[in-house]
């Protein structure tokens, strides 16, 4: 029992995934009591119907991480047989998970910035994953794990980490405020209006031709198919009659603005 545990947590370690101890449920059963057989027989590797129960109960707890003691599927065991073998294998499973690598190699994906003036830098605090993007909220990307960041524009931006980890996706979004910027090379920013906020029924954007318009709450939830606009001679106009009350992020490719209604 000793080598297959070992043999399991160099697997578990190479493989950076976690393992049941079913073995070790089994041996903790076979110690507390010797006279119970939970084989199909002497010398038969192959557990009956106790044993399989217990088993069952251990990858429940190790897969959920929640205890299996009360379920009321206990196939041919007696109650007192099944609730035995339950609590005995959520002990084994839940009192040491780190033991069977449970949750020690989880995609985790978070980051942290700091801000100088126009300029963000952004440092990546993941763990356990193949790769990863950022999206800057400006239009801007990188597959760095940590970068540095110009803004070119006044405003407030969604930044959004994305981890993979073989076929897994996480993300992680955080708001981040621009107040102070360098000289924009393509737009002058200052003649930006954007009016009233907070607002009510509409918005009127002046001073820039506005494309790719997007809006989120502060929850990233895209509300965008919820707004219209047209062109009018003071600039866009957007109608936002459709946006229930709260605070918004007024996104296009080249600034973002907070705004609430």
């Amino acid at each position: 029992m000793d080598l297959i545990r070992s043999n399991l947590e160099y697997l578990s370690d190479s493989t950076k995934l976690f393992f049941t101890p079913a073995g070790e449920v089994m041996r903790a059963a076979w110690n507390n009591n010797q006279t119970k057989m939970l084989w199909g027989g002497n010398g038969d590797i192959h557990p009956n119907a106790k044993g399989s129960y217990m088993i069952a109960c251990a990858f429940y707890a190790a897969i959920f991480q929640k205890s299996s003691f009360g379920t009321y599927i206990i196939s041919t065991l007696t109650q007192i047989e099944a609730s035995n073998y339950q609590q005995l294998a959520d002990t084994i499973v839940l009192n040491n998970l780190s033991d069977w690598r449970i949750n020690t190699y989880n995609q985790y994906t978070d980051f942290n910035y700091s801000v100088n003036q126009s300029i963000v830098t952004f440092n990546n605090t993941s763990q356990n994953v193949d790769s990863l993007s950022w999206d800057f909220g400006d239009g801007g990307t990188s597959n760095n794990p940590a970068i540095t960041h110009n803004y070119i524009s006044s405003g407030t931006f969604i930044v959004t980490l994305t981890t993979y980890k073989g076929e897994c996706l996480e993300s992680k979004t955080k708001i981040i405020s621009i107040l102070t910027v360098g000289i924009d090379k393509h737009n002058d920013k200052s003649r930006i209006n954007i009016s009233p906020n907070p607002f009510t029924d509409k918005i009127l954007i002046e001073g820039y031709t506005i494309k790719d318009i997007s809006i989120f709450n502060l929850s990233g939830q895209d509300f965008s198919n919820q707004i219209s606009f047209i062109y009018t001679a003071k600039g866009m106009e957007i109608n936002t009659s459709n946006l229930p009350s709260g605070g918004y992020i007024l996104k296009t490719k080249s600034f973002a603005n907070f705004i609430y209604k």
